[in-house]
């Protein structure tokens, strides 16, 4: 199984929510377990939790809002260990959730969802944003595929009564 990491302002919860919707199925075929921190229970260390859930991982998913770009703890601890492991060869993938200055900290990489005419947009600057959901899932589903050198991995088989 490969592990995963989800990196996201928590004021943007709602938004987490609705992208690990969309995430659900990618998880299912290509057997990603995305770390999240509901896993810190109280008494955790989480700062440790943290590092070794990105220490583990080898996808990385960026949700990119003004208020995770505001992260001091974001911007200070957990892009510079992501970074570190973008260039051991692990897969970093940006999702632009919301209209921000995002440039400066991810613009190196492809970021998702761009639209039929090869834009970035914003995922809430799709109508429906759900449509943007589904955007982000399908270039993310492309590139984690790519990454990992392998089709998807069926998750049922139908038998035949």
């Amino acid at each position: 199984m490969t592990k995963g990491f989800i990196s996201y302002a928590h004021d943007d919860h709602a938004e987490f929510e609705e992208i690990c919707t969309h995430l659900a199925p990618l998880e299912h075929v290509f057997q990603i377990n995305f770390w999240r921190d509901k896993r810190i229970v109280p008494g955790d260390y989480w700062t440790k939790k943290i590092a070794d859930a990105i220490q583990d991982a080898s996808v990385h998913l960026l949700l990119v809002t003004p208020r995770f770009l505001a992260s001091n703890y974001i911007i200070h601890n957990e892009l510079p260990a992501i970074n570190a492991k973008y260039h051991a060869g692990d897969l970093v993938l940006p999702v632009i959730l919301k209209r921000c200055m995002w440039q400066p900290f991810v613009g190196p990489l492809q970021a998702a969802p761009m639209n039929p005419h090869g834009r970035l947009l914003a995922v809430v600057e799709w109508k429906p944003k759900a449509n943007g959901y589904d955007a982000a899932r399908q270039q993310l589903q492309a590139a984690i595929e790519a990454h990992l050198g392998s089709p998807p991995v069926a998750p049922l088989i139908w038998d035949k009564p």
